[in-house]
């Protein structure tokens, strides 16, 4: 026999994967500059800024590091993080992965903010590579804005909903 209750209700909250994967290859695009940016680091190269003309200075500063690790190492394995994850929704499409990638890119985008503050104020230099990061970090949290807003809020909601019905 069919459950009608089963056939009438509503599938649970999902993000549309078109979402997830504008995440991940945004997420891709900061790997690559992160990347990049370790990696001539531990050649003792300094990407040059034609455009701008500041990377030097930022990336010799004594912000571009944590002790002897560049902090771009902390970009790679937080737009790895966020690749795996978005991976990982497409497959299972387990809404608290999305809330996970969610409080990453909260965290992303204060890093950033404050990045380009030293850069802007404290350094006195642009590093063209690093705002990119940060331009990527601030559309990474804005597409989680929206993911939260039309989708994780929705779910909220439900949730709220089912547990006053049971009461």
């Amino acid at each position: 026999m069919i459950n009608s209750k089963r056939l009438l209700k509503k599938p649970p909250v999902t993000v549309p994967r078109l979402i997830v994967i504008l995440l991940i290859v945004l997420a891709v695009v900061g790997f690559g500059v992160a990347t990049y940016l370790t990696v001539e680091h531990v050649r003792g190269n300094l990407p040059s800024c034609s455009v701008v003309g500041g990377c030097e200075d930022v990336l010799t500063s004594k912000y571009a590091t944590i002790g002897s690790v560049p902090t771009a190492v902390l970009g790679i394995g937080y737009y790895l993080v966020i690749i795996i994850l978005g991976l990982l929704y497409l497959d299972v499409s387990n809404i608290f992965i999305m809330r996970l990638v969610g409080w990453l890119t909260v965290i992303g985008f204060v890093a950033s903010l404050y990045l380009v503050y030293l850069q802007l104020w404290v350094i006195g230099a642009i590093c063209l590579y690093c705002m990119t990061s940060a331009l990527v970090c601030t559309l990474l949290f804005v597409i989680d804005l929206v993911i939260w807003k039309r989708y994780l809020r929705a779910q909220n909601n439900k949730e709220t909903v089912a547990v006053n019905n049971i009461d």
